[in-house]
């Protein structure tokens, strides 16, 4: 099963405010824009440098939250999680809200 994640909703996330950490129950947060844009923390990084990314939190923990803009088509998220399951992402959360 590709969506096997556990996952939250939140309907007043700040998509920018997350900061990065390894420590097993606190996810890092990799934010997605209506765009399609990505932030790791506050940092934006492109798709291709993502998995570098989660190659330095997969041998730790390897938690990452999704927080995705409430305006993002659900293709771009679903493919987001897709790549993170194939980098080795063991656990995975999804919030959506914000946007503009």
């Amino acid at each position: 099963d590709l969506h096997s994640f556990p996952t939250r909703r939140s309907s007043d996330l700040n998509l920018s405010s997350g900061s990065p950490s390894a420590v097993p129950g606190n996810p890092v947060v990799l934010s997605v824009r209506k765009d399609g844009t990505l932030f790791w923390s506050k940092e934006r990084i492109s798709r291709e440098e993502l998995s570098t990314y989660v190659a330095k939190i997969v041998s730790k923990s390897g938690d990452i939250m999704i927080a995705a803009d409430r305006d993002v088509k659900y293709g771009i998220v679903a493919e987001l999680m897709d790549e993170l399951q194939r980098l080795g992402v063991r656990e995975l959360s999804l919030a959506f809200g914000g946007g503009e």
